[in-house]
């Protein structure tokens, strides 16, 4: 612990690192409340600055630690202070059983949606924000992020007991600089946590001077927190566990005896178990039995096996999800079931996947080339490296080895199945792979080109330009309903439709339908998100519903497609005269409305309550 303390105080006397993390934070933090996306952009070439000095050693090494935690967090930052609402798809619910515990004073853990049993989410964030008098809100905003950025701060001192300092440098930045860490976890508070309690358990299994009375209530207490804090990742760290068991096998230098790993896969099984088949109604469990049948279905069908398709559990959890069936009418619901279950081939790949595996280069841009084939050599230097520390693997710690075998199953499981990576989306499963498996990316650039300068000039920082949104912002491109390259709500929100960044006359005017209780009410997807966080249980299976009904447009030639008495647009809709929808996992599509048809459905339809360009729209008068 004094090295640690005596590398943070090293800080002060290291005024160039000092003033370039200060500098990187500041610049997120004034770019996303001052909404200039500049500003956010010229945070990315500071840390890109940061990258280059640090491989020209121009970089104190002692600092390394403080340079890798503001970096995580602007990059998080960046996009959580954007606005005074909540930006991202899950947030949103995340946040209205949050509110619910603020509002109630306590945690109703009966209440039957999966997010309600995130008790990261909705308890412990909650219970934060009333303590430090900020709110839940800005507790989710500011307090969050702070929490999450010390996950790539801990892999780094992991990364370091294993490998030499620089080298867990950029293994822990090249895990911020990935998408994922910025785009789409730092709009998920429960995976947040979780990865935090999974990173924490990790640093004391690998790098903690503890004995086992320590070492192992440690182990099954912080594994347990982290399945509790996301229902997601209770399979994937048993996972791991499982796969970290059939690994230490043949180790015989295990630091924590492999009884007692078997025995907290036994205590994980029975926790998660009890816990989400007990919490939210049970429903968690029930979502994930479903999920696991539908994988097997698909499995021995591509087998030639015969099985009954399962049955989705959703008709009990009502939820807006696009992805999940309860929010569509019953035909459309039937018809996904269906196409959820059917057997799949290697092209049915998610969207992600297949521009992870360069299956659509094809279709894409001079720059979506130049970022597959950067992509790819990324991953070509995964591979390598994850061959080289198997190689090694006497040179690691036996848990940290195993661990990250645990990560290659994933990651040959994403490719291996095609419907696999669907289930939390392939670059999350990426994400989660990193945590363990950056470091390989690392040594197997160092393998071939031999220096850090050469690695992060020619692959690391251009890479980062790319997958921050910076070449897409700076092309003005417009692709969202493709991903040609990385885009990014902090740099191109105002320019496309990302994020659902609410202006206060878009919140006012969703307060006043809360209030009056208007019902069935339709919005587009940030408008139906802005609806969810107030409506909640009360409006999901009750009409609060997304504009399109299976994702096609509103024209038809038989009869109205919107039966709903009541329209929600955001200003955006009503300014440019758009709307937005899911396309994809991670892709949106926007439409015009007289491409939509919404011009000719608004006709004829009073306006309930405006405020400023915000609007509600009643139901359509009939015209003699």
């Amino acid at each position: 612990m004094a090295h640690y303390w005596n590398e943070i105080k090293s800080i002060k006397n290291s005024p160039l690192a000092l003033s370039l993390g200060i500098g990187t934070l500041l610049l997120s933090i004034l770019g996303a409340r001052l909404q200039v996306p500049s500003l956010t952009m010229a945070m990315i070439i500071v840390i890109c600055v940061i990258l280059a000095l640090a491989a020209f050693k121009k970089i104190k090494k002692e600092t390394f630690p403080f340079l890798v935690y503001v970096v995580g967090l602007a990059l998080v930052f960046q996009t959580t202070l954007l606005s005074n609402s909540l930006i991202g798809t899950d947030i949103h619910s995340e946040f209205y059983f949050a509110q619910l515990t603020e509002t109630n004073g306590f945690w109703d853990w009966t209440l039957p949606h999966s997010y309600n049993s995130a008790i990261a989410s909705v308890f412990i964030l909650p219970a934060i924000g009333k303590v430090m008098g900020i709110g839940t809100l800005w507790a989710f905003k500011v307090i969050a992020p702070i929490f999450f950025a010390f996950v790539p701060f801990l892999i780094y001192y992991i990364f370091r007991s294993q490998f030499r300092t620089k080298v867990a440098f950029f293994s822990a930045m090249f895990f911020v600089l990935m998408p994922a860490y910025a785009m789409e976890v730092a709009s998920i508070t429960r995976q947040q946590s979780a990865e935090l309690m999974f990173t924490i358990m990790l640093a004391v299994i690998v790098i903690g001077k503890f004995g086992l009375k320590v070492k192992v209530p440690t182990l099954i207490g912080l594994s347990s927190l982290a399945i509790m804090f996301h229902y997601s990742l209770f399979l994937i760290i048993l996972a791991y566990f499982a796969i970290a068991v059939l690994i230490l096998i043949g180790f015989k230098n295990r630091t924590i005896p492999l009884k007692w790993m078997l025995a907290t896969v036994g205590i994980l099984l029975m926790v998660g178990i009890g816990y989400f088949g007990t919490v939210s109604s049970g429903i968690p469990l029930k979502s994930m039995e479903w999920l696991g049948q539908s994988q097997i279905y698909r499995v021995t069908q591509n087998l030639g096996k015969q099985f009954n398709p399962p049955v989705a559990p959703w008709v009990e959890e009502p939820t807006s999800d696009p992805l999940r069936p309860s929010s569509l009418p019953a035909e459309i619901n039937t018809a996904y079931i269906a196409q959820a279950n059917r057997p799949t081939t290697f092209n049915d790949h998610e969207s992600m996947m297949k521009t992870a595996l360069g299956m659509d280069i094809a279709e894409a841009s001079p720059l979506g080339k130049g970022f597959r084939i950067l992509q790819g050599i990324t991953q070509a230097l995964l591979v390598l490296g994850t061959i080289l520390l198997i190689i090694r693997r006497k040179r690691l710690s036996p848990e940290y080895f195993a661990f990250c075998m645990g990560s290659v199953v994933i990651l040959f499981l994403c490719f291996a199945l095609p419907s696999f990576s669907a289930m939390l989306n392939a670059s999350r499963f990426y994400h989660i792979a990193l945590i363990l498996l950056s470091p390989a990316i690392i040594i197997g650039g160092l393998f071939i080109v031999k220096k850090h300068e050469i690695l992060t000039l020619a692959v690391i920082i251009p890479y980062f330009l790319i997958s921050s949104g910076f070449v897409f912002e700076a092309s003005k491109s417009t692709a969202i309903d493709k991903l040609d390259v990385p885009f990014s709500t902090a740099l191109s929100y105002q320019r496309v439709d990302l994020g659902g960044v609410f202006t206060e006359n878009d919140l006012a005017v969703r307060d006043y339908a809360w209030e009056h209780k208007l019902l069935p009410i339709y919005g587009d997807l940030y408008g139906e998100l802005a609806l969810e966080e107030s409506y909640g249980l009360d409006g999901w299976g009750e009409g609060l519903m997304y504009l399109p009904f299976a994702g096609g447009l509103l024209q038809s030639e038989d009869q109205p497609i919107l039966p709903a008495p009541y329209i929600f647009l955001r200003e955006r809709n009503t300014q440019t005269q758009t709307v937005t929808f899911w396309h994809e996992p991670g892709l949106r599509k926007s439409y015009g409305y007289d491409e939509f048809g919404m011009t000719e459905e608004l006709e004829n339809r009073p306006i309930i309550y405006q405020k400023g360009d915000a609007i509600i729209y009643g139901e359509r008068q009939n015209v003699n």
